[in-house]
C-alpha cells in the first residue's frame, strides 16, 4: 500500500525552500527566455482575447471568468454536487514534473483548495481520473511505480474527503504493468478501466510490450467486486495513442468509460489488428467500442477506422441516448526500424486532425467527422440537443447532433501540453468549465467558464 505524503499548496510555492531553491537554479536560464518571450507576446495575444470568443455569425461562446492557479499541467476535471468543480493533474515547478496535483473551487473557479501529494522519491505515482463519492469526498484513480530494479506499475485508488484528505490509498497488482485510465461511478461502487502492458522480455530496454484492457469493479471501500480482462486477438487498451501505449507515457484525462443507463458500461478503447510489438502500414490502429453489462460481461463490440489510424480518447453518453466518440485520425508516417528480426516498415506520428464517430446506444455508426483544428479531441460535453462541446489541443468547439460545426474558437491563453485546452465540464444551462495551460507563464494553469450564445 503506498504511503503518501500531502503538501497543501501555500503562497510562495507547493513544495519545500531547499526543493525550490535547486529547481530555480536549474531553470534560471529557460525563464529568463520565457520572460522575454512573453514581454513581446503579450499586447498581442491580449488584443486577441478581447474579440476571440466572437465568431463571424453571431454564436460561440462569451467567457464568464476566468482563473488563474499554480503551475500544473492539467487532467480531468469534473463538476461536483455542490456546484463548484475539481481537477486532478500533475504539479510543475518551471517545467519540471513534481508529483500530483489536486485542485478544488467553488463555482465561481475560486480555489477552495489546492494541493500536492508525493512519495519519498517525486514522480512514482500519478493521478489520472476522478469521480465524487456518494459522502461528497473524492476516488481518485492513476498508477503507483514499485520501484527497484524489476519495479513495475500497479493500479492505485486514492479516497480523499472533501476538504482533499486522505483516507486511505490502495494498490492492486495483477502481475503485470497496469495503469487506471478513467473510472466511472456505480450504484454499488466504481468501475475502473485500466491498460495492463505485458512487456516483451527480449526487448525490456525499450520499455515497449502489448497490451489488454483490464475492468475492474471495486466497492466503496477499494474491495473487488469483479474483474475482466478484455482481449480481442490484438493489442487493446484505452486512452492513449499507440506509439504512446508503448512507450509508456501516461495518459491524463481520457473519460473513456461512461454508464449506458441499463446497468451496464461502454467503453472507448483502441485496438491494433495483429499482436505485434510496433503497427505496420497494412495493420494500422482503430477505434474499439464495446459495451459490457454489469458484471463486466462483453455485450457487444465494434470496430471503426480505415486506412489511416484512429484513436479514442474520450466518450459521452449524448441526450438523445447515442454516444459520441472522441479522438483523433492520424495521418502516418511511414519509418524504417530493426526492431524485429531485421529492417521492417513501421507507422508513427504524422498530421493529426479532430475525429467524431456518433453511435447509437447498440454500437451502430450514425455518422463520423474529421476536422482540422491542430489535433485530436481532449475534451466532450453534451448539449441539450444531442450534439456535444468539445475542446482540442488550441480550441473549443461546438457540434450539433448530426456532427456539423457551429463555431470553434482559438484561446490566446493556450498552447499545446504545457500549453492546452484540457477537458471539460458541465456548468449550469449553456455554461461549461474548461482548463488549460496559459502562454504568458509556461505551466501555469488557467481555469475559465464560457457560455454558448443561442
Amino acid at each position: 500500500m503506498p504511503d503518501l505524503e500531502e503538501v497543501e499548496v501555500a503562497e510562495g510555492g507547493m513544495f519545500p525552500l531547499s526543493m525550490r531553491l535547486k529547481i530555480a537554479i536549474f531553470a534560471a536560464p529557460f525563464l529568463a527566455f520565457g520572460i522575454l518571450v512573453s514581454l513581446f507576446s503579450a499586447p498581442f495575444l491580449f488584443s486577441a482575447l478581447a474579440t476571440a470568443t466572437d465568431s463571424e455569425d453571431g454564436r460561440g461562446p462569451l467567457m464568464v471568468w476566468n482563473r488563474t492557479f499554480s503551475q500544473a499541467t492539467p487532467g480531468p476535471i469534473i463538476r461536483t454536487s455542490d456546484g463548484g468543480y475539481v481537477m486532478v493533474g500533475t504539479a510543475q515547478k518551471l517545467g519540471l514534473s513534481l508529483g500530483p496535483y489536486v485542485l478544488r473551487t467553488d463555482s465561481q473557479g475560486n480555489a477552495v483548495w489546492e494541493k500536492a501529494y508525493r512519495e519519498a522519491k517525486i514522480g512514482e505515482f500519478g493521478y489520472n481520473d476522478v469521480v465524487e463519492t456518494q459522502d461528497g469526498g473524492l476516488l481518485i484513480a492513476g498508477y503507483q511505480y514499485s520501484g527497484g530494479r524489476e519495479g513495475k506499475n500497479d493500479i492505485l485508488l486514492c479516497k480523499m474527503n472533501a476538504a482533499g484528505e486522505i483516507l486511505w490509498n490502495l494498490s492492486y497488482d495483477r502481475g503485470s504493468w497496469e495503469n487506471a485510465i478513467s473510472l466511472v461511478a456505480a450504484d454499488d461502487g466504481y468501475v475502473v478501466a485500466a491498460n495492463k502492458y505485458e512487456y516483451v522480455h527480449e526487448l525490456p530496454a525499450l520499455g515497449i510490450g502489448l497490451t489488454d484492457i483490464l475492468l475492474l469493479k471495486v466497492d466503496s471501500e477499494g474491495q473487488i467486486i469483479w474483474e475482466e480482462t478484455l482481449d480481442n486477438g490484438g493489442n487493446e487498451w484505452v486512452g492513449m495513442r499507440y506509439w504512446e501505449a508503448f512507450l509508456d507515457i501516461e495518459a491524463g484525462g481520457s473519460k473513456c468509460i461512461v454508464p449506458s443507463g441499463d446497468g451496464g458500461y461502454v467503453i472507448a478503447a483502441n485496438t491494433c489488428p495483429t499482436r505485434q510489438i510496433l503497427a505496420k502500414p497494412d495493420a494500422p490502429p482503430q477505434i474499439y467500442v464495446f459495451k459490457v453489462d454489469g458484471e463486466g460481461n462483453k455485450v457487444w463490440d465494434a470496430v471503426f477506422g480505415g486506412k489511416d489510424c484512429y484513436f479514442a480518447k474520450l466518450i459521452i453518453r449524448t441526450s438523445d441516448g447515442g454516444y459520441i466518440v472522441g479522438g483523433e485520425k492520424v495521418e502516418p508516417e511511414v519509418f524504417e526500424s530493426n526492431i524485429g528480426r531485421g529492417p521492417e516498415e513501421f507507422i508513427g506520428p504524422g498530421e493529426k486532425y479532430i475525429y467524431l464517430l456518433k453511435l447509437t446506444p447498440d454500437g451502430e455508426k450514425i455518422w463520423d467527422k474529421t476536422v482540422w483544428l491542430g489535433g485530436g479531441v481532449n475534451g466532450l460535453a453534451p448539449t441539450g440537443d444531442g450534439g456535444a462541446v468539445g475542446t482540442g489541443p488550441k480550441t473549443m468547439f461546438q457540434i450539433d447532433a448530426d456532427g456539423n460545426l457551429l463555431w470553434e474558437w482559438t484561446n490566446p491563453y493556450i498552447y499545446r501540453r504545457g500549453g492546452c485546452v484540457g477537458t471539460l465540464a458541465d456548468g449550469d444551462e449553456n455554461e461549461y468549465v474548461a482548463v488549460g495551460c496559459g502562454i504568458f507563464a509556461p505551466w501555469e494553469l488557467y481555469l475559465y467558464e464560457i457560455q454558448i450564445r443561442e
